[in-house]
C-alpha cells in the first residue's frame, strides 16, 4: 500500500477515489520532470548556484499542472451548478476558473519548488563537503522526488479542488445563499474535522472552512445551503 493510500471501505466516496489515482499519475510525472531537469542541470555543471535553477523551474512547474487544475475544478463546478436550479450563468464560474487555475498552479509550483530547494541545498553541501562524484550527487538527489511527495499531493489537491469549483459553482447560481461542510460520518472522521461539520453554515465568502482542512486523506465535501 503507498504511504497516503486511502484504504478501501464502504464509506469511501468512490469517485474521489478514482480522481486521487488519476492525479497520483499527474503528480508523479511533474516531480519526475523537476527531477529530471535538475540532474540534466547538474550534468551541465551548475549544482552550486541552486537557486537560479529552481527559480525558473518553478515557472515550468505551474505551466505543467496548470492543466490539471483547470480541468477538475471545472468538471467540479459544472457538475455542482448543473445539480442546481441556477438562475445564474455557468461563463461567469468559467471566467474565475481561469483565474483560480493561475493560483493554484503558482501557489503549488511555489511550495513544491521551495521544500525541493531546500532538500537539495542540504544534500548538495553535504556532497560538496564530503568531496563525492557526481553520480553519488545524483544517487543522493533522486529520492527527494520519488518518495512520498507526489502521492502526498495526490492525497490532498484533489479535495482542495472539489470543494474550490463547488463554491465558485454556488457562487454563480444565484440560489445558494452558503454551504456546509460535510463528512463520511464513520469512524475514519477526524474530530477536528466533525467539528467544522458540525459548525456552519458558512457564508459563500469563507474560504477558510474548505477541505481537506490542511490534513492528507481527508474525505469530507461542500453541499450548498439555499434559504
Amino acid at each position: 500500500m503507498r504511504p497516503f493510500a486511502i484504504p478501501e471501505t464502504k464509506a469511501i466516496d468512490r469517485e474521489l477515489a478514482k480522481l486521487i489515482d488519476a492525479a497520483l499519475s499527474v503528480f508523479t510525472s511533474v516531480y519526475s520532470g523537476q527531477l529530471g531537469r535538475l540532474l540534466e542541470w547538474i550534468t551541465g555543471g551548475g549544482e552550486t548556484d541552486l537557486t537560479l535553477f529552481f527559480a525558473a523551474d518553478e515557472l515550468v512547474v505551474a505551466d505543467e499542472i496548470a492543466p490539471w487544475f483547470a480541468e477538475t475544478l471545472t468538471d467540479s463546478a459544472r457538475a455542482a451548478f448543473a445539480s442546481l436550479e441556477a438562475t445564474g450563468e455557468f461563463a461567469d464560474v468559467t471566467r474565475v476558473i481561469a483565474i483560480l487555475t493561475d493560483e493554484m498552479a503558482a501557489t503549488f509550483a511555489q511550495h513544491m519548488t521551495a521544500n525541493s530547494l531546500v532538500q537539495t541545498q542540504t544534500i548538495v553541501t553535504e556532497w560538496l563537503a564530503n568531496g563525492g562524484t557526481r553520480q553519488e550527487l545524483i544517487d543522493a538527489l533522486t529520492p527527494v522526488w520519488e518518495g512520498p511527495r507526489p502521492e502526498f499531493a495526490a492525497n490532498t489537491e484533489p479535495t482542495r479542488v472539489l470543494a474550490r469549483g463547488r463554491l465558485e459553482a454556488f457562487r454563480a447560481s444565484g440560489v445558494v445563499s452558503g454551504y456546509r461542510v460535510r463528512t463520511q460520518n464513520d469512524d475514519r472522521v477526524r474530530e477536528r474535522h466533525a467539528d467544522i461539520a458540525r459548525g456552519g453554515p458558512y457564508s459563500l465568502n469563507d474560504t477558510e472552512h474548505l477541505p481537506p482542512f490542511g490534513d492528507v486523506n481527508c474525505r469530507c465535501e461542500i453541499v450548498e445551503v439555499i434559504e
